[in-house]
């Protein structure tokens, strides 16, 4: 059985929007982001992994989906040879 393509619904998971962000996470975004953020290379270029942190790191452990980064920050503080990115 095919898919009518002029009568399917389109069903969205999840906000159409969110509530605004608070005055202190707004500041977080404006101040710290910029510090913060990773800047991808050229689409024919490689990330400098090691470059991303301060010093030398065992691994680099990738945190997808972290909220407020309460346990990105706890597993960080646990585990100070691993670079970690959220």
């Amino acid at each position: 059985m095919g898919r009518n393509t002029d009568t399917h619904r389109k069903v969205l998971f999840g906000r159409r929007r969110g509530r605004r962000l608070s005055p202190g996470r707004q500041r977080l975004i404006d101040d710290v982001l910029p510090r913060l953020r990773v800047t991808l290379p050229a689409a024919d270029g490689i990330l400098d992994m090691d470059a991303l942190f301060p010093g030398p790191v065992r691994d680099v452990w990738l945190e997808v989906g972290f909220g407020g980064g309460e346990h990105l920050a706890a597993q960080a503080a646990a585990h100070p040879e691993i670079g970690f990115i959220g």
